[in-house]
């Protein structure tokens, strides 16, 4: 089972960021995920803020260097707050 997936700095952006999301709702053995340096605006983290109110295996996600810069949703926000293990790192 993959525990850890580091894919920082990949350029992924939003719409890979989108597909991402939907394999992490169904999936069950990731723990920490990184996705620091990806071009992840406010669409993509709400993409995964989405994912991780399904998901209850994922305990970190970091989200470092992205695009959303210190306005993040406030409804994705939320969403990442349903999820009371999961420690979201965020600096821009």
């Amino acid at each position: 089972t993959l525990n850890e997936l580091d894919l920082s700095y990949n350029a992924i952006g939003d719409e890979g960021v989108q597909h991402l999301a939907n394999a992490l709702r169904k999936n069950t053995g990731l723990k920490e995920f990184d996705l620091s340096g990806n071009r992840i605006s406010n669409v993509g983290v709400n993409h995964l803020a989405n994912a991780a109110q399904k998901n209850t295996t994922l305990t970190t996600l970091v989200l470092i260097s992205n695009y959303f810069g210190s306005e993040i949703d406030s409804s994705a926000m939320k969403l990442f707050q349903k999820n009371t293990a999961l420690k979201v790192k965020i600096s821009w």
